[in-house]
């Protein structure tokens, strides 16, 4: 495995909102939730890159969001909430090579913002940037919405376990009947087919500026464009042909 000063990503330069504004692209790295977040700002104008630079090293991208870190929560000295304020931002910087090639987070499927939170997650927070999911029960299949409720995605596959079971005690001798595996195939694949359908993830994209922004319950997330739920979608793809 590369070190992060071995490790370089290269740019590419893309018009957005009257600019020109280097993009860090992807290696054979995986998901990199510290792309996310570094390109977000760089679109916004937080962070930027010299004009010609061809590319980056990791490294060098830690620096600039540890710097962008600390600068954009920045306290007083001696105010009543510095000590803790200094502190997460501390824990929130040694937590960023764990950004290189992904985090767990576990989703609630009643909004594209709602997860639960985790110090990877609050990384986000820190840098100003919004983490989005694509996961979005649709909010007019009112029985289906009634049933996650504001449930995670872990809540969901703890319940689908113990059903599962409770099923499988009741009638073991149902050969016909699917295995878990299948079912949360099943579940996976059939996520990936709505959530695409789904207006509540029309209204996330419509949210997001022209360059658009990319991004487990429970699995590895975040692509290279920007914060959001890409690999979410490509890695339940890949799980869904596995098991296929």
């Amino acid at each position: 495995m590369q070190s992060a000063a071995a490790t370089e990503y290269q740019l590419k330069r893309i018009a957005f909102v009257s600019r020109t504004v280097p993009v860090v692209c992807q290696n054979d790295n995986g998901p990199c939730p510290l792309l996310a977040i570094v390109n977000a700002l760089l679109l916004r104008g937080a962070l930027t890159l010299p004009a010609g630079m061809a590319a980056v090293p990791e490294s060098r991208l830690l620096a600039m969001l540890a710097g962008q870190i600390l600068d954009a929560n920045s306290v007083e000295e001696g105010s009543a909430h510095a000590a803790n304020v200094q502190q997460t931002v501390a824990d929130a910087i040694a937590l960023l090579p764990k950004l290189t090639t992904g985090i767990d987070v576990n989703l609630r499927f009643h909004s594209p913002t709602e997860f639960e939170y985790t110090a990877e997650v609050g990384v986000f927070d820190l840098a100003s940037t919004v983490l989005l999911h694509g996961w979005v029960v649709d909010p007019r299949d009112e029985r289906t919405a009634a049933a996650f409720g504001q449930r995670s995605y872990n809540d969901v596959v703890d319940l689908l376990v113990a059903a599962v079971g409770d099923s499988a005690r009741l009638d073991a001798a149902n050969s016909g009947r699917a295995s878990l595996p299948e079912l949360l195939c099943s579940l996976r694949a059939s996520s990936v087919r709505a959530q695409c359908a789904s207006p509540a993830h029309a209204r996330r994209h419509r949210s997001l500026p022209p360059a658009r922004a990319q991004g487990r319950g429970g699995q590895r997330g975040l692509g290279n464009g920007g914060a959001g739920a890409a690999s979410d979608r490509c890695r339940t793809r890949a799980h869904a042909r596995d098991c296929a």
